[in-house]
């Protein structure tokens, strides 16, 4: 290859700023994306122009050049396309998603954001004798460019966290560890025909230091405290942590199961919708060409927040009320969608998916599955492009074998497979992906959500903390707190008013008792202490039952010091 002659005025700033730009990225596989990007641009002008077929003539550069070759590229053919700026502004694109991250960050493990957040914990105890409104003005700038709130009434309370090394973990997790993805989707690192499915490596790896050094803290911490005749009760987390993990997955399918039981009782049918957003949202399609809007999986996410609130306040605008929950997964770029199981009457389903193509334009596919005369298992598919022909039931055949369309709702048939079957089948086994959690972890993404069921989870748990001697002997408080410690969600939820999808008349009402108390930084705060349990059908008269009698006192011996890698 030709060495180029660089000395003209209008190239040799802009090679200087690409060599800048490059010496910016550290080595690895941000800086080799921007050299494929920076090659993507450059083929994309020669497209563009033709450049293939013509001769170069350049400002201080020799005249007497021969055609090029198609498909040739020498130092004249580099030397116009920086001129161009296409490939400066491709490697600029990455370089602008690390200002906010710090270059020197991005290879950071969580032990090192641990001990970032030590050094900024103890630069602010360090200002003796200055005011605490000054302090807290310097410290918004010590990340560099990343601007956080602080919560806290005054000053005094402000520094109170910022002499806290878990306030700076929390905001250099947010904020640095999302600036470091970003920069990977800008540089299309993450999904697409890679192996970075939803998340980066260097994510994973995060999450992977993260996990151990939370690990490392349970093991070596306790909860306790001193009973009536003066022992003292120690529990260990790490032992705690394993319990809560199998309660949780218990609680979710005594949930499920004792849903599809009252939503069958009250004639409901369930359904499973898939809600996807537009291309634009995606960092790194693997289908069709990317025109990405810059929005981090945490924004789309929000986005289908509020087109699903907008969803539901239309819907109760029309006298329908869903039940059910919402699970979030991640495409393999990284963009979110959503699997929200409903219950509701079949008679609103074309209400139901009119209004979902008002919001999510993009075509909807219903799915049904059936038993055809010979007993094979069928699915019926049907297309619906407009909100008129969705509320008519004029659905189209597919135009094409492999039709997609952006959101689908899949009726489930529970003569086939109950509710539980078809979730577990297909919808929750890549929550247990370790990409996946490094994902939800990374953009503070919450997996699952209920609605439509009487807000009653905090009374089922707070009823389950009750021991037996403590337990009520009479009135609707003792029928709860019995269908709660037997795991009968459909008693319970039905005594409380039953599915919002088809109420039914309740018995009792709860509501959460609280008692003020100091947090770490002594200010005051509600903490759960019990439930009130108001009994509907006796002139409303309440019962508090106490679920958490004991103040707990944490205690650790690990230090954040003590695992570096």
């Amino acid at each position: 290859m030709r060495s180029a002659n660089y000395k003209s005025t209008n190239l040799r700033p802009l090679v200087r700023q690409l060599r800048t730009l490059y010496s910016a990225i550290p080595s690895g596989p941000l800086r080799n994306a921007a050299r494929n990007s920076r090659r993507a641009a450059g083929a994309e002008y020669r497209q563009a122009t033709g450049q293939y077929e013509q001769t170069y003539l350049l400002p201080d550069l020799p005249t007497n050049y021969s055609v090029k070759k198609p498909g040739r590229i020498d130092s004249d053919d580099v030397a116009i396309r920086i001129r161009d700026g296409r490939e400066i502004t491709a490697v600029n694109r990455i370089l602008g998603a690390l200002q906010i991250a710090g270059i020197k960050r991005l290879t950071w493990t969580d032990s090192d954001i641990r001990e970032a957040a030590f050094h900024f914990a103890e630069k602010a105890k360090g200002y003796i004798g200055w005011l605490d409104a000054r302090v807290v003005r310097m410290a918004r700038a010590w990340l560099g460019g990343v601007s956080f709130e602080i919560p806290g009434k005054s000053p005094k309370q402000q520094r109170r966290r910022l002499m806290n090394p878990r306030f700076w973990r929390k905001i250099i997790r947010k904020f640095v560890w999302q600036a470091i993805e970003k920069a990977y989707l800008v540089a299309k690192l993450v999904g697409g025909k890679r192996d970075t499915k939803y998340v980066s490596n260097q994510t994973v790896k995060i999450r992977n230091s993260m996990n151990e050094s939370q690990q490392s803290w349970m093991e070596a911490t306790t909860i306790e405290y001193t009973d009536a005749t003066g022992n003292v009760v120690s529990l260990n987390l790490a032992e705690l942590h394993k319990k809560s993990k199998i309660q949780k997955q218990a609680e979710f399918w005594a949930w499920l199961h004792g849903t599809q039981i009252l939503a069958e009782q009250q004639g409901l049918i369930a359904a499973m919708i898939t809600l996807t957003l537009e291309p634009e949202w995606h960092p790194n399609p693997t289908i069709g060409k990317g025109n990405w809007n810059g929005k981090t999986p945490a924004e789309a996410n929000q986005e289908l927040v509020d087109r699903w609130a907008r969803l539901r306040a239309s819907l109760t605008q029309l006298g329908i009320v869903l039940s059910g929950f919402r699970m979030v997964h991640a495409h393999e770029d990284g963009c979110p969608h959503w699997h929200v199981l409903i219950y509701f009457p079949q008679q609103n389903l074309g209400k139901i998916s009119a209004e979902i193509l008002k919001l999510w334009p993009g075509k909807l596919k219903a799915r049904t599955r059936t038993i055809n005369q010979d007993g094979q298992q069928i699915d019926i598919k049907e297309y619906f492009d407009e909100p008129t022909d969705a509320i008519s039931g004029s659905g189209r055949v597919a135009n094409h074998e492999n039709e997609g369309a952006q959101t689908e709702i899949s009726i489930i048939n529970t003569g086939i497979a109950s509710v539980a079957t078809y979730i577990a089948r297909g919808i929750l086994n890549p929550i247990e992906d370790k990409r996946m959690a490094a994902w939800y972890s990374c953009w503070k993404i919450r997996k699952i959500q209920w609605f439509g069921v009487r807000e009653a989870f905090t009374s089922w748990r707070e009823l389950r903390k009750i021991a037996e001697k403590d337990a009520p002997n009479v009135g609707p408080e003792r029928a709860l707190w019995i269908l709660a410690h037997n795991g009968d969600v459909a008693g319970f939820l039905e005594m409380l008013g039953g599915l919002a999808a088809a109420p039914v008349s309740a018995a009792a009402s709860m509501e959460s008792a609280t008692r003020m108390t100091l947090n770490r930084y002594d200010e005051p705060v509600r903490r759960i202490k019990g439930i009130w349990v108001i009994d509907l059908r006796a002139n409303n008269t309440s019962t508090l039952l106490i679920s958490r009698p004991r103040q707990w006192t944490v205690k650790t011996a690990w230090s954040c010091k003590q695992k570096k890698q």
